[in-house]
């Protein structure tokens, strides 16, 4: 442990956090569970583990001498860490093993059990996915998904000319690329701050840029059917949900990088934590504002046998698409609502529920989620639904005679159909 000690001394890049765990290997721990009085681990196999083991701490060692960047250094230091906290256990495990005393073997079985005690709490109890490395297979599998979804949006967005969805899910999927390829960096080295820090940022932040695409959708579609069936006018769709996007982005993206760190830990989940509350509710109000209009769309198709619609957009009603992707858009809203519920109920548990150690669950309730709302607004991109050349303008619309709709629309555009005002 001396070597241990005096890398404390030198390591000042090193969070505190960090330096506690080579600390704790110098501690004796209460033993809380009933310890086997026989291991039966071949003596070789535990040779090989130390030799590993060994080679493992001089190679952190050697690298930790001419390194300085904080990350890697954390990186590094945790190696070491776990090494020698790997060593203090296997060294009593195989001198055990060569023991013909029964009292003498009975004292080595004690401090192997604390040894034991030790290691478990360095290598396991840690904040970085509880001590279980992401499963490199279906990570990568991610990686692959999301890189083909984010080319297929930017081939989609440039064609169709749909330049704000574009930037806002090409953004975001590249971002999903970025984190899951930090998952992926994660699987070979579960303590390696920067992939951790990649996977934690960038997968918690990116369904927000994608929200930030569908809101604008919303003020599209007022427009498209008329402004008399919302809530809103169609431009305050945009500024205000893009503003609580902005706010959301910005409360997730520092709670994220202070996550990662073990001095700010908390403050950061805390952090993403009012993050993506604001972004839940704000979703909440915004699934009420949109299933509102479209029921009331709804209403006025179904009583009128030439629904009162705006007719400068009929071209695009025409197409015959734009039911499937209303359809479409209040699937992807769900299920990324549905995915913040649970990135919520995560965080508030703490980085050691099962939630968040667990990867049965987020690859359920976080990459599934996702990656079906990406292939909605994919299959039934904005574009497929509007058409290319559709000039398709959100701003607040002024009161038309139609000849061939039996229908006012209001004189006063302050005023829905009903003769409430809008909000």
């Amino acid at each position: 442990m001396s070597e241990l000690g005096d890398l404390v001394e030198y390591t000042s890049n090193v969070p505190s956090g960090y330096i506690t765990k080579a600390l704790d290997l110098t501690r004796t721990l209460a033993l809380t569970t009933t310890v086997t009085p026989q291991f039966t681990l071949p003596l070789a196999t535990i040779s090989s583990i130390i030799t590993v083991a060994q080679n493992n701490q001089d190679s952190a060692f050697s690298a930790l001498k001419t390194i300085s960047n904080t990350a890697n250094v954390t990186s590094l230091f945790n190696a070491a860490v776990n090494a020698q906290a790997t060593l203090n256990y296997y060294s009593l495990l195989q001198e055990q093993a060569t023991q013909t005393s029964l009292a003498t073997e009975t004292s080595f079985i004690s401090k192997v059990a604390q040894a034991s005690a030790v290691m478990n709490k360095v290598v396991y109890e840690t904040p970085f996915y509880g001590g279980n490395p992401p499963n490199i297979s279906s990570n990568g599998a991610l990686v692959a998904i999301f890189l083909i979804f984010c080319i297929l949006h930017l081939i989609l967005g440039i064609f169709y000319r749909q330049t704000w969805f574009l930037v806002c899910w090409v953004i975001g999927l590249f971002l999903e690329v970025i984190g899951y390829i930090g998952r992926v960096l994660s699987s070979r080295d579960i303590m390696g701050l920067g992939p951790y820090i990649m996977q934690s940022t960038c997968i918690t932040i990116a369904p927000t840029l994608m929200m930030a695409g569908i809101y604008y959708i919303v003020g599209q579609v007022t427009v498209i059917y008329g402004q008399q069936y919302s809530l809103l006018k169609a431009t305050r769709y945009s500024k205000i949900f893009i503003f609580c996007d902005v706010v959301s982005f910005l409360t997730q993206s520092a709670g994220g990088g202070l996550a990662a760190t073990a001095s700010n830990g908390e403050m950061g989940r805390h952090l993403l934590l009012a993050g993506l509350a604001f972004q839940t509710v704000s979703m909440v109000f915004f699934q009420f504002l949109w299933f509102y209009l479209i029921i009331n769309i709804v209403k006025a198709w179904r009583s009128d046998r030439v629904p009162p619609f705006n007719p400068e957009y009929l071209h695009i009603r025409e197409r015959g698409v734009l039911p499937y992707f209303i359809v479409s858009v209040s699937i992807a809203v769900m299920l990324i609502f549905v995915r913040s519920i649970y990135r919520l109920a995560e965080l508030a548990e703490g980085w050691d529920s099962k939630l968040t150690i667990d990867e049965r669950y987020f690859m359920v309730l976080e990459a599934l989620m996702i990656v079906l709302a990406t292939f909605c607004m994919t299959v039934l991109h904005p574009g497929l639904a509007y058409g290319r050349n559709a000039n398709l303008v959100v701003k607040n619309q002024t009161a038309t005679i139609h000849e061939d709709a039996p229908y006012i629309y209001p004189t006063n555009k302050d005023y829905d159909y009903y003769g409430r005002k809008f909000l």
